[in-house]
């Protein structure tokens, strides 16, 4: 034992109460350290004791946890009570969601978790057969053998509505769930009343098929002022109205081919087949200008879809085309763009197995029409290369041939006749030009088409020879 002041060893192994060396005094030390000792002990023992009885000191718990521990128990509760509801545990069984199943899957599934079942229709612009709804809503708790409605989407049946006033049938469509569009058309029925419908009365339709209903609208003379002669003509003719036109003077200011002047004016409201009266701007009506027109129109062009509409203007009320649909005969002022190019130039079906792209080439004048002008009858040898890289042939020349046109004392062309039918000749294998008028003509036009082919035949085949392409692809 060591002095702890001065270090110095003790004698005796006992503390004295003075160091004999340094003189301080040492009976504090010696509390201090018995009073340490004794300390540890304690604390060993208290360990010992709780490690025999458990015990142990908690924290203290706040407010805020206490809660949070509820909530929990209280959701697992839940969870518990829930599926036992869903299997049935207490009684009460959960409405399964069988929306969008077909009818007899939903009604399995029902039945199997116990319920009775009953099935109404509505109608809905969802499929037919299909579950809309529940009744009671899913996840709803029933208890066993309680009454479950289902309800389906009904098939729809197009109701009569021809005759009726639009807001009556719009009413009746909107309560069977039919999507619907409402077209005008003018007509001499009471404004708004149906005159048509796109699906017949009595006719089953899909859930997601949309009508569209014709509604009777005033007939009025139509914005027609500064459109081109056909233009205008093709408007009245859907309109219902028929055309009489004359023709004025433009001058220098106004240009050629444009209504000028309309009267009933436009806005009126008039009866179907009324008479219109159009004044449109002169163009130079001698044959051979005209002739030139047409032949510029029809054999120079890199968009051939543009013929009919172009040719419009030219043609006169009395020349007959064929319908696209009923492939009956009618007006050129009554046809489309399509009827009146086909019906013109191509007399229609004289090469009815030619392919669409063989029927709409692009083409081009080759050489300048040799035209020849005997009053109201005009002839003209015409040469023409055609583009067929449409139909994997390249470009190719044309035979020459010779064309044949007629038109009224106005100018307008009554009788036209292409012998090719504006399809090249290696691809419709003609063996020989013929010619066929599209609007009956006097025999001695007749006589004199015949004569003019005839002058041409040496001259086209003298160009054969001329133009023809060595390779043979070509022809």
């Amino acid at each position: 034992m060591e002095c702890p002041y001065c270090n110095h060893p003790l004698a005796g192994g006992v503390l004295p109460a003075r160091c004999p060396y340094c003189g301080k005094y040492l009976g504090a030390v010696g509390a201090i350290e018995r009073g340490n000792e004794s300390a540890k002990r304690a604390s060993e023992i208290r360990r010992e004791v709780e490690g025999l009885v458990g015990t142990r000191r908690y924290k203290r718990v706040g407010l805020g946890s206490f809660l949070v521990a509820l909530g929990l128990v209280a959701l697992s509760l839940a969870a518990v009570v829930g599926i036992g509801m869903h299997l049935g545990f207490f009684g009460a069984v959960a409405v399964p969601d069988v929306q969008g199943w077909l009818l007899e899957r939903a009604e399995r599934e029902l039945e199997n978790r116990g319920f009775s079942v009953t099935v109404k229709e509505e109608a809905s612009q969802e499929e037919v057969g299909f579950v809309l709804r529940t009744d009671p809503a899913a996840n709803s708790s029933l208890m066993r053998g309680e009454l479950i409605t289902i309800f389906i989407a009904k098939e729809r049946v197009m109701p009569d509505v021809v005759g009726k006033d639009i807001t009556e049938v719009k009413d009746e469509l909107d309560k069977m769930g039919v999507s619907y569009t409402v077209h005008e058309r003018a007509s001499d029925e009471p404004n708004g009343t149906v005159i048509e419908s796109s699906k017949e009365a009595g006719t089953a339709f899909g859930y997601k098929e949309s009508i569209i209903i014709t509604v009777a609208s005033p007939i009025k003379v139509p914005q027609i002022m500064g459109l081109s002669e056909g233009e205008a003509l093709a408007a009245l003719a859907e309109m219902g109205l028929e055309a009489e036109v004359s023709y004025v003077d433009g001058g220098s200011t106004q240009a050629e081919d444009k209504v000028v002047g309309v009267e009933p004016p436009e806005g009126t409201e008039l009866a179907a087949g009324t008479v219109v009266q159009l004044s449109v701007t002169d163009y130079a009506r001698n044959p051979e200008t005209v002739a030139n027109k047409l032949i510029e129109i029809i054999y120079n062009t890199k968009d051939p879809q543009s013929i009919g509409g172009q040719l419009r203007r030219f043609v006169s009320s009395e020349f007959m085309v064929r319908d696209q649909n009923t492939n009956q005969e009618k007006p050129a002022t009554q046809a489309s763009d399509l009827e009146l190019w086909y019906g013109v130039v191509k007399a229609w079906d004289r090469f009815p197995d030619t392919g669409g792209k063989e029927q709409s080439l692009p083409r081009e004048l080759i050489q300048t029409p040799q035209i020849s002008a005997y009053g109201n009858n005009v002839s003209a040898y015409i040469q023409i290369r055609w583009d067929q890289t449409a139909v994997g042939m390249g470009t190719a020349y044309w035979y020459g041939h010779t064309i044949t046109m007629e038109f009224d004392d106005n100018g307008k062309l009554i009788s036209y006749s292409d012998p090719e039918a504006d399809v090249p000749r290696n691809l419709t294998q003609v063996a020989a030009a013929t010619t066929t008028s599209v609007s009956p003509t006097n025999q001695s036009n007749q006589s004199y088409q015949s004569n003019q082919t005839n002058q041409y035949t040496d001259d086209a085949d003298q160009t054969e020879e001329e133009t023809e392409e060595p390779d043979s692809d070509q022809q």
